[in-house]
């Protein structure tokens, strides 16, 4: 687990932001490694708890600190991929937001619509609030349905009425969303 303690930020990262290349993802990599190695092999769970955390979860959050300062270091003073890289990047994912708007607009300043073909556009705000909504189906659906299960009638109607009515607006705004 500390092998890949804080690297997960680089590969979420890398849809918000431009600036993160191949070389962050390696040092990420292997700095998650040599921590991890140095604090299961050399420091003792005993040597690092605290009165409110365990040996594990300081390590744990020591890692996390280390690869993060490395990650955001290493971003800053290596090279950004190429613009094409960048550019190719963009058409094929668009991961927008304004992280990328700088090669968006140096695109369109060297005539470059930076366009997919398809007209799709950054949809993230939507496609986040549609996994919360999600989420409210599904459990309310499930809790509704246990509530009826054990005899909570009320209870169970009125989830599965919210789970209703969230689903109705789950699909009202996908059929909303531009998936070209």
């Amino acid at each position: 687990m500390l092998t890949g303690a804080g690297s997960g930020a680089v590969y979420i990262m890398r849809w918000f932001w431009w600036r993160i290349n191949a070389i962050t993802e390696i040092v990420t990599m292997v700095v998650a490694t040599i921590v991890a190695l140095i604090l299961v092999l050399l420091v003792d769970d005993q040597q690092v708890e605290t009165a409110i955390l365990d040996g594990f979860t300081v390590k744990l959050l020591i890692t996390v600190g280390i690869v993060t300062v490395s990650w955001i270091v290493t971003t800053l003073i290596t090279k950004p991929e190429k613009k094409e890289v960048l550019r190719a990047f963009y058409k094929l994912t668009v991961p927008g937001g304004p992280g990328w708007k700088k090669v968006v607009d140096a695109a369109i300043a060297d005539g470059d619509p930076c366009d997919n073909g398809h007209g799709v556009t950054w949809q993230m705000p939507k496609q986040i609030l549609l996994v919360f909504i999600g989420c409210i189906t599904i459990y309310t659906s499930l809790f509704g349905i246990g509530g009826l299960v054990y005899g909570n009638i009320i209870l169970g109607v009125g989830l599965l009425t919210l789970s209703s009515i969230c689903a109705y607006l789950l699909f009202r705004i996908m059929s909303k969303l531009n998936l070209d």
